[in-house]
C-alpha cells in the first residue's frame, strides 16, 4: 500500500501530454463536478463562473484578439508541442497534438457550452 501512495506522490511530470491532460480534462472536471455539486446546494455561481471562465480563456486555443479569449490556451498547446519537438520526443509529440485537437473540437463545436447549462450562474 505504501508503494502505491509513494508512486501516487512522486510522479514526474515531464512530458508535455502528461500537462495538457492535466489542463484540458482532470482540472476542468473537478472545476465542473464542483459546480455542479455547490449548485444543487443552491452556492454554484462562482464555480460555474470559475469553470466557464477557464474552458473560455484557458483550454480554448482558438484565438479572438477582440476579446482576447483563446491566446493562453493555444500558447498553452503549441508549447507543448514544440516542447516535445525540441527533445526529439514524436510520441510526446503526436499525443500533444491530439489534446489540441480534442480541445479545439471541444471549443469549436460549443460543447462547453453544452455543458454550461447544467449548471448555475
Amino acid at each position: 500500500m505504501k508503494t502505491v501512495f509513494k508512486r501516487l506522490i512522486n510522479i514526474k511530470m515531464d512530458k508535455g501530454w502528461m500537462w495538457l491532460l492535466y489542463l484540458d480534462i482532470l482540472l476542468p472536471s473537478v472545476l465542473f463536478f464542483l459546480a455542479l455539486a455547490a449548485g444543487r446546494l443552491g452556492k454554484g455561481g462562482p464555480f460555474s463562473a470559475l469553470f466557464h471562465s477557464y474552458n473560455l480563456y484557458i483550454i480554448n486555443p482558438i484565438p479572438n484578439f477582440n476579446s482576447f479569449t483563446g491566446i493562453p490556451g493555444l500558447g498553452i498547446h503549441i508549447g507543448a508541442v514544440a516542447y516535445a519537438l525540441k527533445r526529439k520526443d514524436r510520441k510526446d509529440m503526436v499525443l500533444c497534438l491530439a489534446f489540441l485537437i480534442l480541445a479545439f473540437i471541444y471549443n469549436y463545436f460549443e460543447i462547453n457550452y453544452m455543458l454550461s447549462y447544467m449548471l448555475d450562474f
